[in-house]
């Protein structure tokens, strides 16, 4: 009886840690998650008039009202631009979790969910990845995991599991095994997808976590070297995968393609410089795919081009476009990706509702924490997209919820300390 009485006390719990754990499954199954966690919240709290009424301040008001005029921004665009009405449908459904930011936000408070009592599941759905992770890799025949979908994707949804472990774990008071082992986990995940951002990402935000984490010296060398553990452990698993005639791993320790570690290292220099070096990256270098997206800026800088239907053959061949861009239209940047479909406009408006999180931050711990956590969104966002991915999308709503209840509960923090 305990675990049913459990569920149906914590089920709006239940079902948002199910949009968490179903991001990196499918394209679609967390933001089918999503979405029943809003239907089925609609639906009790009308019926029953049950949870308490939340008052948000006029700071996280804010915040949530640029996201939402981000959206309605993106759906006017599309309309004024395609005139197609299942166009402007695909934008209203495929943005709808930009939209719905504030609406979850309300859910979760109702629902009483927190950002401590949701650290536990993402901490287990970290450990559960990599149990994914390690499985893939040993028995599927990809040198990459990806859980079916796109390494990339999976690589910078555990790079949100390992930064909220390390929030709940940076005071001493508020650690747990269970978060500890939750770094470990999501960092062993972001080494195996194999990506090259989310795997520098990785490395960075481990080490900012270790220099400014409260806990023991011993602990935090224990996760480095649980981290580090992945090298040794991959290559007994390989070992083992030879040795019973498993051939799904060979691909992982031949020569000519190098260690995933190897593969972790190798940074396209014209990312930096903006030189093509000849280096391919999904086919074609970034930068050229880059240059790319800034001339078609030019020729519609306001509305853009629109989602799909108006990035055309003809439009890519004047601006002497890449043949793997024009086959497959995506610019591996989130702000250039951003202006081509929608205009500058909406590039900045998305913009300004990431950094308006700096003015919820009540004290400089805080400020601190949602520096780094716009920084490494920023970071992954530099050779990659979150809103056009429909699964790093859900993403983008659990680690915007995880991040307004941090620092909900931060600022209670401060007050209950205050008032002592």
């Amino acid at each position: 009886m305990m675990p049913l009485s459990y569920a149906k006390n914590h089920y709006g719990l239940i079902l948002f840690s199910l949009v968490i754990f179903g991001s990196a499954l499918d394209t679609s199954v967390g933001l089918n998650f999503l979405l029943l966690f809003v239907i089925v919240s609609g639906v009790v709290f009308s019926a029953t008039n049950s949870g308490e009424n939340i008052h948000l301040s006029s700071r996280y008001k804010l915040t949530i009202g640029l996201f939402f005029a981000t959206y309605i921004g993106l759906v006017c665009s599309e309309i004024l631009t395609s005139f197609d009405p299942a166009e402007a449908a695909s934008v209203i459904v495929n943005y709808l979790p930009v939209g719905l930011l504030g609406l979850v936000l309300v859910f979760c408070l109702k629902h009483g969910v927190s950002f401590s009592k949701l650290t536990p599941w993402v901490a287990l759905i970290a450990i559960i990845y990599a149990i994914f992770a390690l499985y893939q890799s040993n028995w599927r025949p990809s040198g990459r995991v990806s859980f079916g979908y796109n390494p990339i994707p999976l690589g910078m949804i555990a790079i949100q599991l390992m930064f909220w472990c390390g929030c709940a774990t940076l005071e001493r008071q508020r650690s747990s095994l269970l978060a500890l082992v939750g770094i470990v986990a999501a960092f062993w995940v972001v080494y195996l997808t194999a990506s090259r951002a989310p795997g520098i990402v990785g490395f960075a935000l481990l080490s900012v976590w270790f220099l400014f984490s409260k806990q023991p010296l011993l602990v935090r060398a224990a996760v480095l070297i649980s981290c580090a553990s992945i090298l040794p452990l991959f290559n007994f698993l390989g070992e083992l995968a030879k040795s019973s005639e498993v051939s799904s791993l060979n691909i992982l320790f031949e020569p000519a393609n190098g260690s995933l570690l190897g593969r972790l290292s190798v940074v396209d220099s014209s990312i930096i410089t903006g030189i093509d070096t000849g280096v391919s990256s999904s086919g074609t270098s970034r930068s050229w795919i880059w240059h790319t997206g800034i001339e078609v800026i030019k020729q519609q800088p306001w509305l853009g081009w629109g989602r799909e239907t108006r990035l055309t053959q003809e439009m890519f061949r004047a601006v002497d476009a890449p043949a793997f861009l024009t086959t497959f239209p995506h610019f591996h940047n989130e702000i250039i990706n951003m202006a081509v479909r929608f205009g500058i406009p909406a590039a900045i408006l998305m913009i300004v509702s990431y950094a308006s999180l700096f003015l919820i931050a009540t004290n400089k711990r805080a400020f601190w924490i949602t520096f780094v956590f716009l920084s490494q969104l920023f970071a992954l966002s530099v050779t990659d997209v979150i809103w056009h991915h429909s699964v790093s999308m859900s993403m983008f709503v659990f680690t915007l919820i995880l991040m307004f209840l941090f620092l909900i509960e931060d600022s209670e923090r401060v007050e209950d300390a205050s008032t002592r």
